[in-house]
């Protein structure tokens, strides 16, 4: 990197502390590029801790605690969740800020296997609560921080549903932290269903494990906004196979990096210029595949970093994006 050569000239000392994902993961990876371009832009003494972490309602907590300064939590909505008070968060946290928003395109979605769903009758979620099928459902971890298992309660309640009901009608949820062994598991027949996120991966499920997607309808959508942020996002015809026209569901976008108001200003618009200055040298580690399998939504758009709404942009992070050009 070529910020490395001016190592030393910057004279303010930092010592600050992130929180990625489980390791060898993207948001780790995330944390990595922004220390190293803190690094080089900032007094040689200064010092950088990455936490892991799951990525999810942890990271976020983990700043709103101040365990760490700054963490990427996904999706976009946790923020949302703990800025309004919303969900698993009893009052606001108006003092969470954000300095970006990385472009991470996601969805959650519920795919059962074609031959499940023509056995039982169902091509919707309310098909589905009225049958009772006895179904393996790959899932996320429920336990109130796994962002997934979170989420599909709220789902399915919204439906009439409880969690405990599967268990009841015959079936069982088959959980994980990540979504790799719930993907194995549907390949391998060992799961009727998933629902689950992570779309770019779903392309990698065998041909002879068809699945069709079942749809969330409109105001079931807007009731899981108006209670827990949770927006609409579309699967298109053609994104996936098998899929032939648009299918409503679950908003799981964002790879968004937060902090609290209270982290100096001018620490904020340097971490900021590095995101968007040395934006390429994170990108590049996604632009070799493509796009539909990329966990990262590539190119990264310095006018797209600031849309962080609702959570307010951080004042130092507001003042770099306004004086580039890229607010108005």
């Amino acid at each position: 990197m070529s910020s490395e050569l001016h190592w030393g000239e910057g004279k303010l000392e930092v010592h600050l502390r992130f929180m990625g994902g489980w390791g060898m993961d993207n948001l780790t990876s995330a944390c990595g590029w922004m220390a190293t371009g803190m690094r080089w832009r900032t007094a040689r003494q200064s010092t950088f801790v990455i936490h892991t972490g799951r990525g999810m309602l942890d990271n976020l907590n983990a700043v709103l605690g101040g365990t760490v300064d700054i963490a990427i939590t996904t999706p976009g909505v946790n923020a949302t969740m703990a800025l309004q008070g919303l969900g698993p968060y009893t009052e606001p946290h108006i003092e969470l800020r954000a300095l970006a928003a990385l472009p991470h395109r996601d969805r959650l979605l519920l795919g059962i296997n074609v031959e499940a769903s023509d056995r039982y009758g169902m091509r919707s979620l309310p098909e589905l609560v009225a049958k009772r099928p006895p179904l393996r459902i790959a899932t996320g971890i429920n336990d109130g921080i796994n962002m997934i298992g979170y989420a599909v309660e709220k789902v399915i309640n919204a439906h009439g549903m409880a969690w405990e009901d599967l268990e009841q009608w015959g079936g069982q949820w088959l959980t994980s932290e990540t979504p790799f062994p719930a993907l194995k598991r549907f390949a391998d027949g060992e799961a009727d269903a998933l629902f689950f996120e992570a779309i770019t991966l779903w392309p990698g499920i065998p041909e002879q494990r068809a699945y069709r997607l079942l749809p969330i309808h409109r105001l079931m959508l807007e009731g899981l906004h108006h209670q827990y942020g949770f927006e609409r996002a579309d699967v298109e015809p053609g994104e996936l196979p098998g899929v032939t026209q648009t299918v409503p569901c679950v908003d799981f976008s964002q790879w968004l990096i937060v902090t609290r108001e209270d982290l100096p200003e001018e620490v904020a618009y340097l971490i900021t210029s590095v995101i968007v200055e040395e934006r390429h040298a994170f990108e590049s580690r996604y632009t070799h595949q493509p796009l539909n399998v990329s966990a990262l939504h590539y190119p990264i758009k310095p006018e797209e970093l600031c849309r962080t709404a609702p959570t307010p942009l951080h004042a130092g992070a507001e003042r770099y994006y306004r004086e580039h050009g890229y607010l108005g």
